[in-house]
């Protein structure tokens, strides 16, 4: 039988300790159901152990904080990057290649994910009328593309979504989207450059 004062009073099989006291301290680490009706509490008793609880606590909480942190600041990076990145938009607009009146740009970057190559896309999209933009990024481990195509070059069947399907086997990747705008992922960067090689001759025979 276990009493804890006038609050408590129950039979259970798994208790190692005379008193109360024995205990020192306690920590309730979680709380739960485990049945209908009936719910589990678990702690840890017994000063030191407390103690090293609540420094592992202590430290998963600062490694959490440190790794928003590097996030934040990584996002900071990213957003510092696409800044410079607009100001060369013109830049790839006026390079590109005239195809049969539409404008094919392909750029491969370094380091940039795969959300601020959709929002480059966007960009492009809204300043050049009729053209065909695949934009490749590349990392240490792997390797993104966005390819997205305007409105008017969709109405003559010349889809996003379909042009990917041929690109993605040259770099190992997979990915998918809609006639404006596809995506794929690869963890071969190597063949990214390749692949965006000849992405450009399967897109002007397509044009």
């Amino acid at each position: 039988m276990v009493s804890i004062g006038d609050y408590s009073r129950e039979f259970c099989g798994g208790t190692h300790v005379a008193s109360t006291a024995d205990i020192e301290v306690m920590k309730i680490v979680s709380e739960g159901s485990v049945a209908q009706g009936i719910r589990r509490v678990e702690a840890v008793t017994g000063k030191s152990k407390v103690d090293e609880f609540l420094k592992k606590k202590q430290a998963e909480t600062a490694a959490a904080e440190e790794a928003q942190r590097a996030k934040l600041l990584e996002k900071e990076k990213q957003n510092q990057y696409f800044e410079k990145l607009k100001s060369s938009v013109d830049d790839m607009i006026s390079t590109g290649e005239n195809v049969k009146g539409a404008n094919l740009i392909i750029r491969s970057l370094e380091n940039i994910d795969i959300m601020l190559l959709r929002k480059l896309s966007d960009l492009l999209r809204q300043k050049v009328k009729s053209g065909v933009f695949i934009l490749g990024a590349k990392g240490s481990e792997d390797a993104s593309l966005v390819l997205s195509v305007t409105d008017d070059l969709v109405a003559r069947g010349i889809k996003a979504n379909e042009l990917m399907v041929q690109i993605t086997p040259l770099m190992d990747g997979s990915g998918g989207g809609k006639p404006q705008l596809a995506q794929a992922g690869s963890k071969q960067p190597q063949k990214l450059e390749g692949a965006l090689a000849q992405a450009r001759e399967i897109v002007k025979a397509k044009l």
